[in-house]
C-alpha cells in the first residue's frame, strides 16, 4: 500500500540470469530495513544475483507513513537476464 520514492540502481552485469524474490521490511519513513532471500518465489538460489539484488533493494525508499505499523513487510522482484 506504498508507493515507490526512490527505484533500484544496478550497474552490476552479472554473467547468470534469474530471478530473486525478496522479503523487503520497510519502517514508518519509507526506509527499507532489512531483506531476505523468498525462495519459493525465486528462480535462482544463486549468491551473487542475491547480493545485487540485495543492495538494489536496500537503495529504495517508500512512501512515508506516519500511521503506519513500526515495519511493514512487502515483496520485490528482480529478473536479471543476459545480454
Amino acid at each position: 500500500g506504498r508507493g515507490l520514492g526512490k527505484g533500484p540502481s544496478i550497474t552490476d552485469r552479472p554473467a547468470e540470469a534469474g530471478k530473486v524474490a525478496l522479503n523487503i521490511w520497510v519502517d514508518r519513513s519509507g526506509k527499507v530495513t532489512r531483506v531476505t532471500q523468498n525462495l519459493d518465489k525465486s528462480t535462482t538460489t544463486s549468491q551473487t544475483l542475491f547480493n545485487i539484488a540485495k543492495k538494489a533493494a536496500l537503495q529504495c525508499t517508500f512512501t512515508a507513513k506516519a500511521d503506519a505499523a513500526a515495519e511493514q513487510v512487502g515483496l520485490m522482484v528482480f529478473v536479471f537476464q543476459l545480454q
